[in-house]
């Protein structure tokens, strides 16, 4: 028994459209996998970014309080021997106490900008972490879009086969 060329090209028709949909169903699954895993890879990033911004935001506010308190230190040093060296010299009064406030001075001068520089660093970091979230949110933006398989065109092109099956099967038939 053979198969005439209208039936066999009706049957063609439909599995092609059916294997095209089947295809386009296992695309549609690997793309979702592939954004999931990269969305995935992304959010990863942000945390280890994060995790790096705030432990160097640690380490800068240590480093600060101990240049801070080695300020504090050299300040009171200074002091002390600009008060023994002026007590040894004889001197005393009101240029040893502005010689003192000056020196006081300086040294709140000093913390207080290593103080600036560290709330500096403590807004760059800020803006890092900002950076950070702005730049996953760009990147889990810009995957690809899961296309939907083409169920309408399948059968719109399986009804168009039925329909020259029918036409030439009727051709055929008055024919006879």
């Amino acid at each position: 028994m053979s198969i005439d060329p209208v039936t066999a090209s009706l049957a063609l028709t439909i599995a092609s459209s059916a294997m095209g949909v089947v295809g386009q169903v296992q695309q549609a699954s690997a793309q979702k996998r592939a954004n999931e895993q990269q969305r995935m890879n992304a959010v990863k990033a942000a945390q280890t970014n994060y995790e790096a911004s705030n432990t160097q935001l640690t380490q800068e506010g240590k480093a600060a309080a101990e240049k801070a308190r080695q300020a504090q230190i050299q300040g009171q040093q200074d002091a002390a021997t600009a008060a023994t060296a002026a007590g040894e010299a004889g001197v005393s009064g009101m240029s040893v106490q502005a010689l003192l406030n000056e020196l006081g001075g300086k040294t709140l001068e000093n913390t207080t900008n290593i103080e600036a520089n560290y709330l500096r660093q403590k807004d760059a970091a800020y803006y890092q972490r900002e950076n950070i979230t702005n730049s996953t949110q760009s990147t889990i933006n810009t995957l690809p879009s899961v296309a939907s398989p083409d169920y309408l065109g399948a059968a719109l092109t399986i009804g168009k086969a039925g329909t020259e099956y029918w036409r030439n099967r009727t051709v055929v038939s008055a024919n006879k």
